[in-house]
């Protein structure tokens, strides 16, 4: 049978549960397993809110499964060489997360400026099917310009039991190591940037 595609009631965790890269969250794996085939093999263009609303190619769909199984949700990817392609990938996290956690999920999206993060609501809206009434500081996504005040509501958000999930841009030329105390974070490092490196880790 196809996953859920609504909010499980009254799902529960613990921030050091959030492990996806080892054999004891097996369970936990072949369901988001499940989910990522069935966003690349069944696309649902007018699903509900919250479930991947685009086609959902090769490319993306190893990105993303990286992201939960090799780097157990938290590091960064390299870059897909367009935004909307990696706003593609933040969507789908954020749809396989939904799907896990409920309304529990804050995501949590860094862009440098006005017009980046206006592509991400745009494209978080349109891969999601979200409006802009669902974006906001206490529910749905929140976007952030700058580092600080993102990582304040993160610790908020922890703070009343939710689940903080922090997406970066690329055109951030770093992951600000307050970001990196969090379970879940998700960075879309330059194509130019050796974003293995301890550089692209940095206090600013």
């Amino acid at each position: 049978p196809a996953p859920e595609t609504t909010a499980p009631a009254g799902n529960t965790f613990a921030t050091n549960d959030l492990t996806f890269a080892e054999p004891q969250y097996q369970q936990k794996n072949d369901r988001i397993r499940q989910v990522i085939a069935v966003f690349q093999n069944e696309p649902d263009y007018y699903g509900p809110a919250w479930k991947l609303r685009r086609t959902f190619d090769r490319i993306p769909a190893e990105r993303t499964a990286d992201w939960f199984f090799k780097q157990g949700g938290r590091g960064a990817v390299k870059t897909l060489g367009s935004r909307l392609q990696n706003i593609l990938v933040g969507a789908a996290a954020i749809s396989i997360l939904y799907n896990l956690y409920g309304d529990k999920l804050r995501p949590l999206v860094l862009a440098n400026s006005p017009e980046r993060l206006g592509e991400w609501r745009r494209g978080l809206q349109d891969c999601l099917g979200l409006t802009r009434n669902d974006f906001g500081a206490d529910r749905g996504p929140a976007l952030f310009e700058f580092p600080e005040p993102l990582v304040q509501r993160a610790e908020r958000a922890q703070k009343e039991g939710k689940l903080p999930l922090i997406i970066i841009d690329e055109m951030e030329e770093a992951v600000n190591l307050g970001v990196l105390q969090f379970p879940l974070w998700l960075a879309f490092a330059p194509a130019v940037t050796d974003y293995q490196s301890t550089n692209y880790y940095q206090a600013y």
